[in-house]
């Protein structure tokens, strides 16, 4: 039913028509357009950096979720190919964007084992926390390391500063995490037995330990078919509500194509039947539907962002909000749901956050009609209206070599926005990418 855009990371195709293969070639490509916002000539390369991992001639490396600490400095996670796989990585970069030589092993840790690094945090302590999937030797477990702000890692976390969660021996892999207000740590992503792939969430304790008052006593829960297609269910993004309910947001089988898909769950576990009566809202925007990000605003009204394939035309990006009680949104863009195209071209998004004045900043991918995928920031109002004093009629976009995406968006303390993604260098293998952008 699908390929693999990235390592772990699955992307449907249409009618059996493989995505429009992007080419083109821009490497000393920077903004295309911006407004008042630009890229900052103190970052980097004239605002951009593509930090070097050590990881020699062609090998790939991913950039799935950024952080920042205190003091501005700049975490990053995602994955590393190496021989017979990928490894997880963590990074930490210098307000100036250049690799910090105090972090770990000249500013960087690598996993031995097989592993893909999805999400990352820093604590109030100034520890790093990472979600994502660690091979046990058999399979994939759904794993949490935690990190010593220098970069170390923190053997009070469980035994040796990894947790491994794993369902009955089946293969799981965490694309998202959350911590709660108690400093539990929330993952979520999917379970599989082989034969058919279901959602799973689990809590962790912040020592690292499976929670088993979550659901007791299981510390996970899961579910197999939210759209009715019983086959694939599976959360890319996970988050919190003020009344510690559990949000998250992924795709679903109906059948025939995925459908948009958010649960919500009781803090104790259990499906939470005053959203949208079951604790599940599906939403069919057309053909194949995924969302890869969300955020819950302080009325616990949840945005959540993606892509899918409406038509024949390609993808679009895709945002929805429902209300607290599961239902869209009336005032949000058309019904609740917003269908953005940009040229007639490929565009989606795969992390959003809150803005100031209640918009909504989101990081992912536009295709010009030069047939080059550049990285994009889009910027919605609070009603889902691209607003029109943000780069080019709400978008900016940046090209670096050919298919640059923007996988992960955070604000620094000055109020700059960093977005972190990857691109397909001049050799074939795909680089890291960091941008920063500032409006003074």
């Amino acid at each position: 039913m699908g390929t693999d855009r990235k390592p772990g990371f699955r992307k449907y195709l249409l009618g059996g028509i493989a995505l429009l293969i992007l080419s083109g070639c821009n490497p000393g490509g920077a903004a295309d357009s911006a407004s008042v916002w630009h890229l900052d000539a103190s970052f980097g390369s004239s605002g951009f950096t593509s930090p070097d991992l050590n990881a020699g001639v062609g090998t790939s490396e991913y950039l799935n979720s950024i952080a920042r600490d205190t003091q501005d400095r700049i975490l990053i996670t995602g994955s590393r190919s190496v021989p017979g796989g990928y490894v997880m990585y963590t990074a930490r970069l210098t307000i100036n964007g250049e690799l910090d030589t105090s972090y770990a092993d000249n500013g960087v840790y690598l996993e031995t084992a097989f592993s893909i690094g999805r999400d990352i945090q820093v604590l109030d302590d100034g520890s790093i926390l990472v979600g994502g999937e660690r091979d046990n030797g058999g399979d994939y477990d759904a794993a949490a390391w935690r990190f010593n702000s220098d970069g170390s890692l923190d053997n009070t976390f469980e035994t040796d500063g990894i947790s491994s969660l794993d369902i009955g021996g089946n293969d799981e892999r965490s694309k998202a995490m959350v911590l709660d207000g108690t400093g539990n740590i929330i993952l979520a992503g999917s379970t599989s037995d082989g034969s058919q792939i279901d959602l799973a969430i689990w809590r962790v304790s912040a020592g690292g330990a499976p929670d088993t008052a979550f659901n007791d006593p299981e510390g996970f829960v899961t579910d197999n078919s939210a759209a009715g297609g019983d086959a694939e269910d599976i959360s890319f993004a996970v988050s919190t509500d003020s009344g510690g309910r559990i949000v998250a947001a992924g795709r679903s089988w109906n059948g025939t194509d995925s459908d948009i898909a958010v649960w919500r769950y009781l803090p104790d576990g259990q499906p939470d039947s005053s959203f949208d009566g079951d604790g599940i809202a599906v939403n069919d925007a057309g053909n194949f539907d995924e969302c890869f990000a969300l955020t819950v605003d302080s009325n616990n009204r949840i945005t959540a962002g993606g892509f899918g394939v409406p038509s024949s035309m390609g993808y679009d990006l895709y945002l929805l909000r429902y209300l607290p009680d599961g239902s869209p949104d009336a005032d949000f863009g058309s019904n609740g749901f917003v269908l953005y195209d940009h040229a007639g071209e490929n565009d989606g998004m795969y992390d959003l956050i809150s803005f100031p004045g209640g918009r909504i900043l989101a990081a992912g991918f536009v295709t010009d009609i030069d047939d080059v995928q550049k990285m994009a920031l889009f910027l919605f109002d609070e009603r889902g209206n691209m607003t029109d004093n943000f780069g080019d009629n709400g978008i900016i976009t940046a090209s670096r070599g050919t298919n640059a995406t923007g996988n992960a968006v955070v604000i620094d303390s000055e109020g700059r926005i960093i977005v972190g993604g990857d691109f397909t260098g001049a050799g074939g293998n795909r680089d890291i990418g960091v941008w920063r952008y500032s409006n003074s």
